[in-house]
């Protein structure tokens, strides 16, 4: 994918995700979810060249994840490759595989099912920290997101709680303002209606070599970058990487943020949402409050941001971050949608991995 002008887009045929039902298996509910994506594209298991995982050995709690899931996602003697460090990957090298010219038609698959674990998901991303100072001290996933939104608040306290109640109140679908104010605080000063609560959910995304078939819409550019799996060495604020991966997908685009039409932003806390205003070209550097403040990224406002709502509403672990990319899909293949939407994701402690990916209407 090259960085000089505009990249050649690549179709989207499908975009689906199945949330489980009672008995389903991890692998009966990643099934469910290739299953309808090759329904809906009209095509059959033996149709595909190859598919892309993100599976996390960890929140999957299976050894070598990929080897029990690859079957049902639809790999059985096929092409298969697993990246265990973001679904973002799993798009950005689908994307990469079919402009190569080394596949023709992908299935990206990516999951999460907490409910098997009596504690949820957050025991075994601990298993991420370094293991003789960061896991010992009590790094998590939500440590981590707490120190993000503690350091973001920090010049202004009180401004920055009441801005991250009104970005969670948005994405819970207008819940309540006082009612997000009041709930406990869970790792300061993170409350309990800021953060998701984890579900079990399986997304599968068809991309398919542009020119062969009508596309349900287009991935016209996709940015990615990592920083440092040490907290301590990250600006948790300013989130340089992702400044890099949102001007990698701007470019790949050929456009810029004033031409999204919907925004589909990784929200697991409001001061993540808030901190990629600024990232990706929404106000300048440091004015995530202000923004939220304005009024400019409520319903009706300036900025369509996550309209369908946000993950705070609910979101598998690890996995759950695709269906920012689906919800893009569905906003830009919808009558009257924006010709272009843009889809966040993130994986790793505070952030760590994070991609950008532009969706575009299809002509």
């Amino acid at each position: 994918m090259s960085h000089a002008g505009r990249t050649a887009p690549v179709a989207i045929t499908a975009a689906v995700s199945v949330s489980a039902v009672p008995d389903d298996s991890l692998e009966t509910l990643i099934f469910r979810a290739a299953r309808a994506a090759l329904e809906a594209a009209g095509l059959d298991r033996t149709d595909l060249d190859g598919v892309v995982l993100a599976a996390s050995d960890q929140t999957d709690g299976r050894a070598i994840s990929s080897m029990l899931t690859s079957g049902p996602a639809g790999a059985y003697l096929n092409d298969e490759i697993n990246t265990a460090s973001s679904p973002g990957h799993a798009l950005a090298l689908g994307c990469m595989q079919i402009l190569s010219g080394v596949h023709n038609r992908l299935l990206i698959s990516s999951w999460g099912k907490s409910s098997e674990s009596p504690k949820g998901s957050q025991p075994a991303e601990r298993l991420s920290a370094e293991p003789f100072f960061e896991r010992d001290g009590g790094s998590s996933a939500l440590a981590a997101a707490a120190m993000q939104a503690e350091r973001h608040r920090a010049a202004d306290p009180a401004r920055g709680a009441h801005a991250a109640a009104i970005v969670a109140a948005r994405n819970h679908g207008e819940r309540d303002l006082a009612e997000i104010e009041a709930s406990p605080v869970v790792a300061s000063p993170l409350r309990a209606l800021e953060l998701p609560t984890e579900i079990d959910t399986a997304f599968s995304i068809m991309l398919e070599c542009p020119g062969r078939i009508a596309p349900l819409a287009n991935v016209s550019g996709v940015g990615w970058c990592s920083d440092s799996s040490r907290i301590a060495e990250r600006d948790l604020v300013g989130l340089p990487h992702l400044v890099l991966a949102g001007a990698d997908a701007y470019a790949r685009a050929g456009l810029g943020p004033a031409d999204i039409g919907s925004w589909h932003l990784h929200d697991y806390t409001p001061d993540a949402e808030m901190l990629a205003y600024a990232a990706l070209g929404l106000c300048p550097q440091g004015g995530g409050i202000d923004l939220a403040l304005s009024g400019a990224v409520d319903r009706g406002g300036q900025f369509v941001i996550n309209p369908d709502g946000g993950s705070v509403r609910g979101e598998a672990p690890f996995g759950g971050v695709l269906g920012k990319v689906v919800d893009a899909i569905r906003a830009v293949s919808a009558a009257g949608g924006p010709e272009h939407a843009l889809a966040h994701l993130t994986t790793g402690f505070a952030g760590q991995f994070q991609t950008v990916a532009i969706v575009e209407r299809s002509a």
